[in-house]
């Protein structure tokens, strides 16, 4: 059996199952086993990356394509989802929500396998293509944003397979085949070449990335999701307390983690990628912002004139740049517009690192 596994691993690098272990530092944040996992609560992204740095490597996928369930996984699984399978119990009267012991508003958010595909691309930032065309549809926030899109590729897998494919794959089915993959495939490609991740069929880009997505589109919008997550990529939706906040009542700190998750994702608001940037913030608010730095900066001059007198203008440009340095940022995460999602907790060179 292990023979099999180091041949599959080899070959397909991890693209439908990995071989590696979990880690001694993993073990104490999985959840009790037969738990309900909205009892613990969710680690917080930059402790999912540091958890999976010592097996995250350049070229190779971190968790494969049948990895779901795998016990491996649970720290990031929990992070950007609510497990099915870990919230349903026998006894209907042990049920916390109608739809087999989960909400629909859970359900809707971490079940449609459509809306976990939504809800990565948003926040990696995967394309322009997936960034809404009409103007106005995000005005209620990013929330609305991400169910936009993820309603749209949902008529739109109906338009092409005349509603019956679609219909019935509702809720997440892998069963049956989903045909709006040539629109979704776009995003896996694009992942791919970002981390160098090898093809799940063996076949070239965009073939592979679109069959995957026609045949197993449950299981691929998990793996693209976590893989996101343990390489550093963050954004708003992404955490499963950006979209479920009030799903963890009987969690211990609850309340502290949402409090710091709310106040990163308004960090990234405030400072979106450009693709983003222009209909997410009107032409007003950008006069409005150079208004309020011209008055910072005219301030910060007077402030150095009251007390140096009459600088240099050396001494002034240095003391503008001091000023700027000392000014907190939105975000306590470095982003980069080049890169990747909203935000990002470490340059990707640092993944490329053997596995232990």
């Amino acid at each position: 059996m292990a023979a099999i596994k180091d041949g599959c691993d080899r070959i397909f690098c991890g693209s439908l199952c990995t071989h590696w272990g979990a880690t001694d530092e993993q073990r104490p944040y999985w959840p009790p086993r037969h738990s309900d996992f909205r009892d613990s609560t969710p680690l917080q992204m930059d402790k999912v990356y540091e958890l999976y740095q010592p097996v995250v490597q350049e070229g190779r996928w971190t968790e494969g394509l049948l990895e779901m369930w795998w016990r491996k996984n649970k720290p990031v699984k929990t992070a950007v989802h609510v497990p099915c399978w870990d919230s349903f119990k026998w006894d209907p009267r042990k049920w916390r929500g109608s739809c087999f012991g989960r909400t629909p508003t859970e359900c809707y958010w971490t079940g449609l396998r459509q809306m976990r595909w939504a809800r990565a691309v948003y926040a990696a930032n995967l394309g322009r293509e997936y960034v809404m065309p009409f103007r106005g549809v995000g005005k209620h926030g990013y929330k609305s944003e991400i169910k936009a899109l993820c309603w749209m590729y949902w008529l739109m897998g109906c338009i092409f397979s005349c509603g019956i494919g679609q219909l019935a794959t509702c809720c997440g089915s892998c069963l049956i085949t989903n045909f709006g993959a040539w629109y979704s495939c776009h995003a896996r490609e694009r992942l791919r070449r970002r981390y160098n991740l090898p093809p799940s069929c063996g076949l070239p880009p965009g073939i592979d990335d679109c069959l995957v997505h026609f045949f197993c589109f449950y299981c691929a919008s998990h793996q693209e999701t976590r893989e996101l997550a343990v390489r550093g990529i963050d954004g708003p939706g992404m955490h499963i307390l950006d979209v479920l906040p009030n799903s963890f009542p009987n969690a211990p700190g609850i309340e502290e983690a949402k409090a710091h998750r709310r106040k990163l994702v308004e960090g990234m608001l405030a400072q979106p990628p450009k693709m983003f940037r222009a209909r997410g913030v009107k032409r007003t608010e950008l006069t409005r912002q150079k208004t309020r730095l011209q008055v910072a900066v005219a301030g910060a001059a007077m402030k150095i004139v009251d007390e140096y007198g009459e600088p240099e203008p050396d001494d002034l440009s240095r003391a503008l740049d001091d000023l700027e340095a000392s000014t907190p940022r939105s975000s306590s995460v470095a982003s980069n517009d080049s890169a990747l999602g909203w935000t990002r907790y470490c340059p990707p060179a640092d993944q490329a690192r053997p596995r232990s």
